[in-house]
This record gives C-alpha cells, sequence and structure tokens, in this order.
C-alpha cells in the first residue's frame, strides 16, 4: 500500500480510497511513490497511482503506442500539478543523458522542481518567437532521426497552455506540428502539453485528435466533459482539482491519484481554487 498525507489537516484520520467530494484525502508523496517502484528500467515517467489498487501507472516513453500526452481540466492548476509530478518523476527516474526536457510554458516560475533539473535544456514563453524555432528545430531533428541517424537521448517537448503557442501557428507550422505529434513517438520525440478546456476553440479540436492520451483533471459542466472525452455521460464534476485525474486511452479509461511534489497540498474547493488570470 502507498501511504501519503491529507490534502486537509494533517492530523486528521488517514482515510483512503475516498470515493466523494469530502476531506480527508490521502494523496501519495511523490519521492515515496518512486522509492516504492525503484528499479526502474531507463525511459520511464509516472503518471500517478491508480484509485482502484493503488498500483503505480508507468508509461513507457519509448513505446510509441502512448503517443503524445495532454492534460485537459477547467482550471490551471489542475493542468500545471500534472506537469510538475509527471516531469519530476522523468527527472528523478531517468539521467539527462536518457532524457532533454524543452519547455514552452507562460510562466516557468510554476515549475521550481524542473527547473533545477540539468535535464532542462531550454525554456521559452509562448509569446516568444523563439519557442516557434523550437518547435522547427524539434520537426527537423525528427526528420534526421528518420533517416537513421541518432535516435538518443530521448526528447520532450512540454507545451503549457498548448493554445497561447499554436494560435497564431502558419499553415505551414501548423502542419509541421501535426507532424511531429504523429510521427515524433516513433523517433524518441514525445510532447507533453496541457489546456484548459475553457479555452478548445474549433481550429483546437484536430489538434486534441492527435494526442493518443487524454488527461482529464476537474471539467465542471458534464456536457462539456463528454464533448471533449468523446465520452457520453463522463462527469468529471467531482474530481479534486490537482490530485483526481482520469486517462483517457484507446483501451480504456483509468482514475488516478497525482502524487504531489510537496508537502503543502491541500483541498481546493470552489472558493479558493487559484485564479486563471
Amino acid at each position: 500500500m502507498i501511504s501519503g498525507y491529507p490534502v486537509t489537516d494533517r492530523n486528521s484520520p488517514q482515510v483512503a480510497g475516498r470515493k466523494t467530494y469530502n476531506p480527508p484525502y490521502l494523496v501519495p508523496r511523490l519521492e515515496e511513490v518512486i522509492d516504492q517502484i525503484r528499479p526502474l528500467p531507463s525511459y520511464t515517467m509516472l503518471l500517478g497511482v491508480c484509485e482502484e489498487d493503488e498500483s503505480p501507472l508507468i508509461v513507457e516513453l519509448e513505446n510509441s503506442s502512448c503517443g503524445p500526452i495532454i492534460s485537459i481540466s477547467d482550471n490551471r492548476y489542475s493542468n500545471q500539478q500534472f506537469l510538475r509530478s509527471t516531469l519530476e518523476s522523468v527527472c528523478r527516474l531517468n539521467t539527462k543523458s536518457e532524457i532533454n526536457i524543452h519547455l514552452i510554458a507562460p510562466n516557468a516560475g510554476v515549475y521550481p522542481e524542473l527547473i533545477s533539473h540539468p535535464h532542462l535544456i531550454q525554456k521559452y514563453t509562448p509569446y516568444d518567437m523563439a519557442s516557434w524555432v523550437l518547435v522547427e528545430e524539434f520537426v527537423k531533428l525528427g526528420r534526421e532521426r528518420q533517416a537513421g541517424l541518432k535516435a538518443k537521448p530521448l526528447q520532450i517537448l512540454v507545451i503549457d497552455e498548448m493554445d497561447l503557442l499554436v494560435q497564431d501557428f502558419e499553415q505551414d507550422l501548423l502542419k509541421q506540428f501535426l507532424w511531429l505529434l504523429e510521427i515524433g513517438p516513433e523517433l524518441n520525440m514525445c510532447v507533453i502539453a496541457t489546456i484548459s478546456s475553457k479555452r478548445i476553440l474549433k481550429e483546437i479540436k484536430p489538434l486534441l485528435n492527435s494526442f493518443r492520451t487524454k488527461i482529464f483533471g476537474r471539467i465542471e459542466s458534464p456536457i462539456e466533459s463528454s464533448q471533449i472525452a468523446g465520452r457520453p455521460f463522463l462527469d468529471l464534476s467531482g474530481h479534486v482539482p490537482g490530485v483526481e485525474y482520469t486517462i483517457r486511452t484507446a483501451e480504456e479509461d483509468v482514475k488516478i491519484i497525482l502524487p504531489q511534489t510537496d508537502n503543502t497540498t491541500y483541498l481546493h474547493t470552489e472558493n479558493n481554487l487559484p485564479s486563471e488570470d
């Protein structure tokens, strides 16, 4: 069993297996989960702990079947927590010579753990033209790898709030980005992105279809969540922001608990969710 700490009062009784949106609620510490699952093969990432049986859900990043990954939630906090936890697991489970990370984010400062790791090669904002150049460089590297050149280290392109990056893409760059999403996983080039469910515009929906693995945080509207997920009656309104997620793959839906990178997590309610501004 993986233990943890409550998201509310740390002195509250530790209750596992909660099925309702009421405290207290155990959230595993990332470092503890990683200590329990080591050793693992290289090129792995921890997505979370399955709520049903508390088993860790591991992704083999060299396995192209998982494809690019996107986190979708109706609040920025859930998406940021997903990146903080999963990318920290990448850095803890792999060396810099095995995996390099490149970050495009409106505010890289919300990822202090990632910034402290040598795995992070470069970081840009989506408003910086250098981020466009980075996408082009990824595509160029992918073409070279397709031609049989060295396919290591594995490269991860992280795009927080993807809509801010692609909204002004010219048609040619958009096609290149789609190529990266579709072919990149076979070339050890992985895209991990986030987007707010409130900012999925018509022109962005085709991009979402290229993400083979979708991670859903809290989405308050059941109608919106079922439309985005393509799954009737999928209700994500009860998910605890930054803690509970549902993973949709081609085969199944899995509900997970996200291991936390620090001990300051608390239960977010409608009244104290971090601002979207």
